[in-house]
């Protein structure tokens, strides 16, 4: 999917404004926030404040959905980080 969107970006370029291109970018590390490991979405969460939380816990939700995380992990996390400073 990442490469289906820098395909778009590299195809918009000479068309789309700066705020369009940036905008796709902040796409772009979303989608590969996917493939992060479990115990890095904190670290990610805090290293972009562009997301908010609810971003955040709505990726969380989903990786752990496909990837088959324990309950457990998954509301720890959420938890983590609705308590966090974001």
């Amino acid at each position: 999917m990442s490469l289906d969107l820098q395909v778009l970006i590299n195809g918009l370029q000479h068309l789309a404004s700066a705020r369009i291109r940036s905008n796709l970018q902040i796409v772009d590390t979303y989608i590969k926030a996917y493939y992060l490991p479990e115990t890095e979405y904190i670290h990610w969460a805090r290293a972009h404040p562009a997301y908010t939380k609810s971003q955040v816990i709505g990726l969380i939700n989903l990786v752990a959905s496909m990837n088959n995380w324990k309950r457990k992990a998954r509301v720890e996390l959420v938890e983590k980080i609705e308590a966090s400073d974001l």
